[in-house]
């Protein structure tokens, strides 16, 4: 599984679109991903906090 994902990510389709979407083509196992998006809620949480954002 892990193999096909990263050979779709990696095909000249996928990479075209994404490119044509203004967006990147990447690939991450679960570990990485999980240690990314970790660190994106610890980042983001802190932004929210210190600027006070609250919810409508």
């Amino acid at each position: 599984m892990r193999q096909a994902l990263k050979a779709a990510v990696a095909s000249r389709g996928y990479v075209d679109f994404s490119r044509r979407t203004g967006n990147s083509a990447y690939f991450e196992d679960a570990p990485e991903y999980r240690e990314w998006l970790n660190a994106e809620f610890t980042r983001w949480g802190n932004v929210i906090r210190t600027a006070k954002i609250k919810r409508e």
